[in-house]
């Protein structure tokens, strides 16, 4: 019953942070990710197996921490540092917006895991402590080669279906395009105002240190190489958070979260789902910290229901339905359907 209004992908891990940084609650040695085994030469990076046999621990119930997350004291402290470092700097952020690119990868549709099926652009918009705005604007799919030595493309789609949804701290509205239904579920109260940040995803949302690591495993990730430099990527954040209960596993089987050094907001997110072969990828740019909650008011208002559409309301205290399953990057709802 905790899935209700998040700003699921976007601006993942805690990391509502600002650019005026303090140099006391930055975690330390900035490009000097621990690695797994000690910090001498030849250490190898501390990473998290995703195949077949990673089945997520958090769904058979097993207490054990799993393969990739058993950490040093080195690696556990520069998590502490991390995570106590989203928090102090998630208490100061209020309003909040980003423009999003997302790359789908399913090799039920695409065979060769680097090339993603859809590409897709979008915004979000943030507003302390329970106003969000989550829209995508376009989805280009991937369209192979027809003959030898052509490159395969992406090509828009009129009828995509364009994720869009607002919650104004009272209720989440749903636009179904496809169905040209508006869906709003009222939030019962235990869900409205501060309890936002215990979400499925409650990295997004200033959510303590402490029950971080009470729902997730987490692990330090040595930045990959830069193509251009040939070292690895510099400035930069690199974690890995794994669920630890059932409930949470339903949500995604891993996340790696890259936290941009220079300005302290998140760069990436990468969201494997459960069974580890669909993923999705977040861009995240133009990010603004703390714009006029007058210019984002209009964003977060109760919408009205568009010409030619219907309007449903769903009970969140409803009898839960059969799971659909709709991804991570859109509401989450009681039972995903």
């Amino acid at each position: 019953m905790r899935k209700f209004c998040i700003l699921t992908v976007a601006v993942a891990a805690g990391c509502w942070l600002t650019a005026d940084a303090s140099a006391q609650y930055a975690p330390q040695g900035q490009n000097q990710t621990p690695r797994a085994g000690g910090t001498g030469q030849g250490a190898t990076p501390a990473r998290t197996v995703i195949d077949g046999r990673q089945a997520s621990q958090a769904q058979s119930g097993q207490p054990h921490v799993p393969q990739g997350f058993q950490l040093t004291a080195e690696q556990q402290k520069w998590v502490d540092q991390v995570l106590g470092y989203w928090e102090h700097r998630s208490n100061q952020v209020n309003t909040f917006t980003t423009t999003f690119y997302r790359d789908e990868f399913n090799p039920t549709q695409v065979r060769d895991a680097n090339i993603a099926w859809t590409k897709a652009k979008g915004e979000i918009k943030y507003a302390k402590p329970d106003k969000a705005m989550y829209r995508v604007d376009e989805v280009h799919y991937y369209e192979p080669p027809r003959e030898q030595g052509e490159q395969g493309r992406y090509v828009k789609r009129e009828d995509a279906q364009l994720e869009h949804w607002v919650c104004d701290g009272q209720a989440t509205f749903e636009f179904d395009s496809r169905s040209k239904l508006l869906i709003e579920r009222p939030l019962p109260e235990h869900m409205r105002g501060e309890a936002i940040a215990d979400g499925p995803l409650p990295f997004l949302f200033g959510a303590e240190a402490a029950k971080l690591k009470q729902r997730y495993w987490f692990a330090p990730i040595v930045p990959p190489i830069d193509q251009k430099t040939g070292k690895p990527r510099e400035k930069e954040f690199w974690l890995a958070a794994k669920p630890k209960t059932r409930e949470d596993a339903q949500n995604f089987d891993l996340v790696k979260i890259v936290i941009d050094g220079t300005d302290f907001l998140p760069r990436e997110l990468h969201i494997y789902m459960p069974g580890g072969k669909e993923r999705k990828v977040f861009y995240f740019t133009d990010r603004t910290v703390n714009p006029s909650f007058q210019f984002l008011r209009k964003d977060f208002s109760k919408p009205s229901v568009p010409f030619g559409w219907k309007k449903t309301v769903e009970n969140l205290t409803a009898a839960p339905q059969p799971p659909r399953r709709r991804g991570i990057s859109q509401i989450p709802v009681p039972q995903r359907r």
